[in-house]
């Protein structure tokens, strides 16, 4: 077997258990790559990456795998991703290993007639959440991605039926309760195992007393480790609470004492003097004659002087100089 396989013995060793396992094994007799890995990462090669049995995998399925590990890692990682680990032999060894480990498993698969029924598949395609929209499967989108990817519909489901047939394969590997005599030889071994150990114990006064240190070397430490000993920040205050509720009970001012601060701060408690007064005007156009201008200002003052001499109010006023004037008079505050 050559390189890919001894990886893969290993894989199914730690995964497998029972009589399945040794059938695995039996398979794994694949003519691969007798020139080495390198020949197909350096070019020279074949025009295929790996032949595992009567399967091929092809440099074109190996780069596109390829390409989507680096995606995946790229989208995982992000910034924190280091370049090396995507341009080194790792990853392209990784890829490589990965697809001759499906090889085997779907070549075991066939062998072992697993089948998927058409409903399972039909119910696997409608739970991938990649294919869902708003909650349910979008046909529209399911072949718009094939497309992309540069898959049919055949082809894609064909190989989602040979993948879920092969993930029966692997639950009944996994699930396997035999134990194989030499895995229950560790673990016996490893549950019955003991350690001896041997401790002292060492008492911090026991060695301060006679511990001597030189007054530079306490400097020398505390200046290099100066953050260490760094406190918060602490300020002491005393202060005495007065509230003026208190502080007015106590105190007793007389008449004269306010009346004197009144007069001294007068400013401070007046306020500027304002008057309401309304007026009524009685108009005169400007082309007005003499004689006009005479009634107006008759009707003016007897106007006043009923209100001075208190005969009518100014609303009673103001309302029979309406009547008398039809509409040659205003009024208003100012």
């Amino acid at each position: 077997m050559k390189l890919g396989a001894t990886m893969l013995l290993q894989k199914i060793r730690d995964h497998a258990q029972g009589w399945f396992a040794y059938i695995i094994i039996g398979l794994l007799t694949i003519p691969f790559a007798v020139w080495g890995i390198n020949y197909y990462f350096e070019g020279g090669g074949p025009l295929d990456a790996a032949v595992v049995g009567d399967s091929k995998i092809s440099l074109q399925e190996y780069q596109r795998t390829y390409q989507q590990q680096r995606q995946r890692l790229q989208g995982m990682l992000g910034d924190s991703l280091d370049p090396t680990l995507l341009e080194g032999p790792r990853l392209k060894q990784d890829t490589l290993r990965q697809l001759i480990d499906e090889r085997v498993l779907n070549q075991l698969t066939r062998n072992q007639r697993l089948r998927v029924s058409d409903q399972q598949l039909r119910d696997a395609l409608l739970a991938l959440p990649v294919f869902q929209q708003n909650g349910g499967f979008n046909k529209e989108l399911y072949e718009r991605l094939l497309r992309n990817q540069g898959y049919t519909i055949a082809v894609f489901e064909e190989g989602l039926r040979l993948s879920l047939a092969t993930e029966q394969l692997r639950n009944g590997v996994v699930a396997s309760a035999l134990t194989t005599p030499v895995e229950l030889e560790k673990i016996i071994a490893l549950l019955k195992q003991q350690r001896k150990i041997q401790y002292l114990v060492m008492t911090l006064p026991q060695y301060a007393a006679k511990a001597v240190v030189e007054e530079s070397a306490i400097q020398d430490y505390f200046k290099n480790n100066q953050d260490r000993f760094v406190h918060p920040e602490q300020v002491q205050v005393q202060f005495l609470e007065l509230k003026l509720p208190d502080i007015a009970e106590q105190i007793t001012v007389s008449e004269d004492e306010l009346k004197t601060v009144y007069n001294a701060q007068m400013d401070r408690y007046g306020r500027p003097e304002e008057r309401s007064a309304s007026h009524i005007l009685i108009k005169l156009s400007p082309d007005a004659t003499q004689e006009e201008a005479h009634q107006a200002e008759a009707q003016a003052q007897k106007i006043a002087d009923e209100i001075h001499s208190g005969s009518k109010s100014f609303d009673q006023a103001l309302e029979e100089a309406k009547a008398n004037t039809s509409g040659k008079l205003e009024s208003g505050d100012l």
